[in-house]
């Protein structure tokens, strides 16, 4: 049987390239291969490998998910289980998929002791990597392993306003910023009613929207959403040349950048749910629905009030999305949608974001034209990823 395959090294550019793979109709039984030991470089790259392979899951009814990995290698079972890609592909693959090594060997067994351990581990905010930290939530289990207490009441609820979040927001910052406590904890403390407002926003709107298909029937399954923090420590060059394939961050970067050693912060918040389009069209969203007009519908959904889609309850949302824009752009930050066939992004320190009920106004440029009117076709996505980005000083 062919198969699907992450590289060692785990960018962008190979995830879109897999993402065409992945789309074409007649990958139906493909296996997917994993190597024990990967990396990921660049913004955003980790949320969306997770899209990636849930759509392998999603697509692919036939195939194996292979770990490159020997069954006596205690030490490589554990770094594979405890590094957030690797315990979220074989959460999602778990009740779905065979997971087996090269030789066609079991692996289920092997991993059980330390996908456990890693929840743990993400339950207490213990033990994670110094620089990033993933709050996963998994609606294809019970909600008591599946939705963190991080983001969710003791009644599985998700938090009924940003203040309700204030105490996970801070520990998470004070976690991600042991190494570096002195100026990551001071930089936040200034921010961090706002970033309880986009990250409550965001995450809501995954709790929302992203659990079941666009027609709100059918439950995803499996279904994962969360969201990633991390701090990027490194040159003002370094990061300009990490982002190179992406000229819009190069020239926010440029220009918000200090000369010398840099902290970024990026917050990705991501879903594997119908995507912002489907969600918004419903029964009325067909397969032929061109680029154009799919930026215009995310337009609307960052238009305060003109989001159509429902709630759990039957009532309107729209103002979520214009929520995070005014304030994101009140302290001069970044933001990127992969969603669909899109590919957008909105540099807030040039163009601040403004409340309005007219969408037309809304300005969006797209990644790879680099236009806000000339909008390039993506490889179809499942769904959302929304990046952000802030300097901290």
């Amino acid at each position: 049987m062919e198969r699907f395959e992450f590289p060692k090294i785990i960018t962008i550019s190979t995830l879109e390239e897999l993402q065409i793979t992945l789309n074409q109709d007649l990958v139906k039984s493909h296996d997917f291969f994993v190597p024990v030991a990967f990396d990921h470089i660049g913004f955003g790259v980790l949320p969306q490998a997770i899209i990636i392979f849930q759509t392998w899951i999603r697509n692919c009814k036939q195939g194996d998910l292979i770990i490159s990995v020997e069954i006596d290698d205690d030490v490589s079972l554990r770094e594979f289980a405890c590094s957030y890609l690797g315990y979220v592909i074989l959460s999602c693959a778990w009740k779905h998929k065979e997971i087996i090594n090269h030789r066609k060997e079991p692996l289920k067994g092997l991993f059980k002791h330390y996908t456990e351990l890693f929840h743990k581990k993400i339950d207490f905010l213990q033990d994670l990597p110094n620089d990033s930290i993933l709050i996963p939530f998994f609606d294809h289990y019970s909600k008591q392993k599946g939705l963190s207490h991080w983001f969710y009441n003791q009644n599985f609820q998700f938090a009924g306003s940003p203040q309700e979040i204030e105490s996970s927001v801070y520990r998470i910052f004070s976690e991600l910023g042991k190494i570096y406590r002195s100026k990551i904890v001071k930089n936040v403390k200034a921010i961090i009613d706002d970033l309880e407002i986009i990250i409550w926003e965001l995450l809501k709107n995954t709790a929302d929207h992203a659990t079941k298909d666009h027609l709100n029937q059918v439950d995803l399954s499996p279904n994962t959403r969360g969201v990633f923090f991390k701090i990027h420590r490194s040159s003002k060059k370094n990061f300009i040349q990490i982002s190179k394939s992406h000229s819009g961050l190069q020239n926010y970067l440029s220009s918000m950048l200090q000369e010398g050693d840099n902290f970024l912060l990026e917050i990705t918040v991501y879903d594997t749910g119908p995507g912002m389009v489907k969600r918004y069209c419903g029964e009325k969203w067909n397969n032929n629905t061109h680029t154009d007009d799919e930026v215009s519908i995310i337009k609307k959904c960052l238009c305060k009030g003109l989001s159509s889609a429902p709630g759990l309850k039957g009532t309107a949302k729209g103002y979520g999305l214009n929520n995070v824009l005014m304030t994101l752009s009140e302290k001069q930050g970044f933001l990127q949608i992969r969603t669909g066939r899109t590919n957008l992004y909105r540099d807030l320190a040039k163009a601040p974001h403004f409340a309005t009920s007219d969408y037309t106004s809304i300005e969006l440029q797209d990644v790879t034209t680099n236009s806000p009117s000339t909008f390039s076709t993506a490889p179809e996505s499942i769904g959302t990823i929304v990046t952000m980005f802030y300097p901290l000083k």
